[in-house]
């Protein structure tokens, strides 16, 4: 066991534990946390699910993408003998932090890391392709909205309510995939404003 993996682990007593803190992390941003826990989440049965790993990394970017710091420190902690799988997920995060700072971290990882195949093609891959950050972008599928609501866990920021509230129509009046999209916003703003006061509080004002 590795000492930041090890601070992990004295970190969050559990699974239960860690998501706990990231769905509620905007009302207590412990930054000091957020590499130890992303090394916690890495080397924990939660990474086995593909189906959740997308929304990690988007709320690992979202912190980071307000804090410089932070993303030098989390570049720096996966160097030292990472397995394949944190500099995977790390990779990913960082290029959808998509600074000029992550840019350049991702450029040291390839000349610096030893990499896999799939992870140096996944550099090469992230410097030729910038990612679009969700928010701003139309809704088009029920996992955005999904998205939206890590980001909202990461920063309490009003804009991915608003916007998921803006297509609550679609369940009336929307036609095809445009109805389930809708009505899936519907259900999870429904489930978010009974476990978030935040949440009700943009609901009231818009």
């Amino acid at each position: 066991l590795s000492p930041l993996n090890a601070i992990a682990e004295d970190v969050f007593k559990s699974d239960q534990d860690y998501e706990q803190w990231a769905s509620n992390f905007y009302l207590n941003p412990e930054l000091d946390k957020v590499v130890p826990a992303f090394h916690y989440y890495c080397n924990s049965k939660l990474s086995n699910e593909r189906n959740i790993r997308v929304l990690i990394s988007h709320f690992y970017a979202a912190i980071l993408r307000s804090n410089p710091k932070l993303v030098d420190e989390l570049f720096r902690s996966v160097q030292p003998g990472a397995n394949a799988r944190v500099q995977s997920f790390a990779l990913n995060t960082l290029w959808l932090v998509n600074s000029e700072q992550s840019r350049e971290l991702l450029l040291n990882a390839k000349m610096n890391w030893e990499l896999t195949d799939n992870n140096r093609r996944t550099i090469d891959q992230s410097i030729e392709i910038r990612p679009q950050w969700p928010l701003g972008t139309p809704i088009t599928s029920t996992s955005m909205i999904d998205i939206f609501w890590t980001i909202f866990s990461a920063t309490g920021e009003a804009q991915p309510v608003k916007e998921i509230i803006s297509i609550l129509h679609l369940a009336e009046d929307g036609t095809g995939k445009e109805i389930m999209i809708g009505g899936a916003a519907k259900w999870s703003l429904a489930l978010q404003m009974r476990t978030h006061k935040r949440v009700v509080e943009i609901v009231r004002q818009e």
